[in-house]
């Protein structure tokens, strides 16, 4: 009896020592925490396209109104001209009144620019001279570069006498504030050549890390019905020195929450020396390791997890709670490293 005994005690002693051998995160009840990266850095998008689509018309149903003055072709191609560049600027100033800017980084609210374009209606009977224009930007990581395009996407009723049609580049040192324009793309289109799918590109080389904005703008014109502008523009997008996108990480935190990897405000940082630099140590980590599962009410496995400081340590970022993210340890080094070494 004695030694059936003795042989329980020692196997429960070896089931006990298995047992905390066995890291936590490994129990069936630890929690995970997750990254997506949907990012120019990924594999599985080399270019981002932005588009916009803008139309032509001479009212809400797309009727051609007559002028009370009878124009020549000459005259209206000299409005025409005259209106489109009433519309030019070397400067733009953008505001976000959704923005919150706090610690060096901005979280937006904007609406998705993907959302579905709305084509104009026109009644059946009516017979309407209109010109719908898209306007697509293109930002390819592989080299480096925006192009900027204007196609004419579908046309209606007579052309107009001329077109024309502008998408440019604008680059601001911060999200918010003062853009100056980097590449003028205008295209002045004769109406004898205006057809849909008809397309015109050009390209800009980055060169530094800066935030981006495209802006379209169009004035085209009928004998008897005056000219008529559009415009409209992107919303801000930062790109490091080699022309890459600043990566979109969101983080799911065991299905409780969803965190978002927040830009900074400011493209043009300055280096803080080593000496001035906030330190990150180990006791750092593990404050904030407790701290998250704490303020989440759950048990991470912190294996492949790296905690990133979203304004890097050395470009004045500090170790507070809302200036860290934990990330995937391969998204962490392969894509989210990369970008900031090119800033």
């Amino acid at each position: 009896m004695r030694k059936k005994n003795k042989l329980f005690i020692w196997m429960m002693a070896i089931i006990m020592v298995v047992s905390l051998a066995v890291p936590m995160g490994l129990h069936a009840n630890a929690k995970e925490v997750t990254s997506k990266a949907n990012t120019l850095a990924s594999s599985d998008k080399a270019i981002v396209t932005k588009h916009e689509e803008e139309t032509l018309t001479y009212d809400n149903q797309g009727r051609l109104l007559k002028s009370s003055n009878d124009q020549t072709s000459k005259d209206l191609t000299k409005e025409i001209k005259g209106s489109y560049t009433n519309e030019e600027s070397n400067k733009i100033n953008y505001t976000d009144f959704s923005a919150e800017e706090k610690g060096g980084l901005v979280s937006t609210y904007t609406a998705s620019e993907n959302s579905e374009i709305e084509k104009p209606k026109l009644k059946a009977a009516v017979v309407a001279n209109t010109l719908r224009l898209g306007y697509d930007t293109l930002i390819n990581s592989t080299n480096g570069t925006i192009t900027t395009k204007i196609t004419i996407v579908a046309m209606t009723g007579t052309p107009p006498v001329l077109l024309m049609a502008g998408n440019h580049l604008y680059a601001g040192n911060t999200y918010q504030g003062s853009y100056s324009k980097i590449m003028d793309h205008t295209r002045e289109i004769p109406g004898t050549s205006i057809k849909p799918g008809l397309s015109y590109s050009k390209t800009y080389k980055v060169v530094a890390s800066q935030f981006w904005i495209a802006k379209n703008h169009a004035t085209a014109g009928w004998v008897g019905a005056g000219t008529k502008t559009t415009s409209g523009q992107t919303l801000p997008e930062l790109l490091n020195k080699k022309g890459v996108v600043y990566p979109n990480v969101t983080v799911n935190v065991a299905n409780k929450a969803t965190l978002k990897m927040t830009r900074p405000t400011n493209a043009k940082m300055k280096i803080v020396p080593v000496a001035n630099r906030t330190k990150w140590t180990t006791t750092t980590r593990t404050k904030f390791r407790n701290d998250f599962e704490a303020k989440y009410n759950v048990k991470i496995d912190w294996t492949n997890i790296q905690i990133h400081h979203m304004l890097p340590l050395q470009y004045g970022g500090t170790n507070a709670f809302s200036n860290l993210l934990p990330i995937n340890t391969s998204i962490h080094q392969k894509i989210v490293s990369p970008w900031w070494a090119a800033y």
